[in-house]
């Protein structure tokens, strides 16, 4: 994801006028652990927020594990 940010600000105080300005862009990215398919990757922009959705395929789904949440005081260590 690529974009570009600007902001600009004002106040007066006192004797002084400052103005501040500063402009940028910036580029995000992220792995997956695995290659997705043709046509697995969806992605829609609602109100300033990017959604994306990204499929795992078949065996990247079968190689998931569950871990078992217990309820309490974790374990002291020794």
């Amino acid at each position: 994801m690529a974009g570009e940010k600007k902001e600009e600000s004002q106040r007066d105080e006192k004797e002084w006028h400052v103005e501040e300005r500063s402009y940028g862009s910036f580029y995000r990215s992220m792995s997956l652990p695995f290659t997705p398919a043709d046509g697995a990757v969806e992605a829609h922009l609602d109100k300033g927020v990017l959604h994306v959705t990204v499929k795992k395929p078949a065996e990247a789904a079968s190689a998931a594990k569950t871990i078992e949440i217990q309820a309490g005081q974790p374990p002291k260590q020794s």
